[in-house]
């Protein structure tokens, strides 16, 4: 696997809101530092991978039952990948396949936006 691109790295973050403003009506963020994120998860830490006939019985349960109200904070990897600096590079991309952009990741994020817009996944 690898990441195709602008020269520039981008971090999740700037890329899921980037992709997110697209949509109307726009989806509710709430901007936090890393240090704020990692300070929630350790005061409410995820539960513990159950056993199998708990899980199992989780999913039957869930199969004949309303779905949960959505939680309100996202799961903690989401947290980490869009508050944490991670950036993500094209240079595997370039190594390896001899790959370069031919537009930068704002061009090519409105070029994205036209097209769901063509096809009607935008209004």
């Amino acid at each position: 696997a690898m990441f195709v691109n602008d020269n520039r790295s981008i971090t999740w973050g700037e890329f899921i809101s980037t992709f997110a403003a697209m949509f109307q009506p726009a989806p509710r963020t709430v901007q936090l530092s890393s240090a704020d994120a990692l300070s929630y998860w350790a005061a409410n830490p995820p539960a513990p991978p159950a056993g199998l006939l708990q899980r199992l019985y989780r999913k039957a349960h869930r199969l004949v039952s309303r779905p949960p109200a959505p939680p309100p904070w996202p799961v903690l990897g989401r947290v980490q990948r869009e508050t944490l600096a991670v950036t993500f590079s094209n240079q595997k991309a370039r190594r390896l396949l001899n790959w370069a952009p031919k537009v930068d990741f704002q061009q090519g994020a409105e070029f994205t936006r036209q097209w769901l817009k063509a096809e009607g996944y935008l209004g």
